[in-house]
């Protein structure tokens, strides 16, 4: 069986990870911007298991959590509408596999919102 060239890393264990990588080759950062977020407990579970006071480096992440509020330290949350993003893509793959030419790239944006409970 063939390896993939990447791996997956959206979960709690690969922020941990990635936030340990991170401040060996660059230093604290001013703030961490996270993929998911479990990525982001990921990270902030490595900042409490180093004595790194998570009031230092505020957290931002895709998708949140109801838990996020009984943090110390919320995330800030980019919150996108998921169901619609998910409605649009799947719209336009069937349109895509149904079409006899090939389609121009389309842009779509949808709205998303800042959630900071800080």
């Amino acid at each position: 069986m063939k390896m993939p060239l990447w791996k997956e890393a959206f979960g709690e264990q690969d922020g941990y990870e990635g936030f340990g990588k991170l401040l060996e080759q660059y230093g604290k950062p001013e703030a961490l911007f996270s993929v998911t977020y479990p990525v982001g407990l990921g990270a902030l579970k490595y900042m409490l298991d180093h004595s790194i006071a998570p009031a230092d480096i505020p957290i931002l992440s895709f998708g949140g959590s109801e838990f996020n509020r009984y943090l110390s330290h919320p995330f800030i949350i980019v919150d996108q509408p998921s169901v619609e993003l998910g409605r649009r893509a799947f719209k336009r793959l069937i349109l895509e596999i149904n079409s006899q030419e090939k389609l121009k790239p389309e842009l779509i944006t949808l709205p998303a919102d800042i959630i900071s409970e800080q």
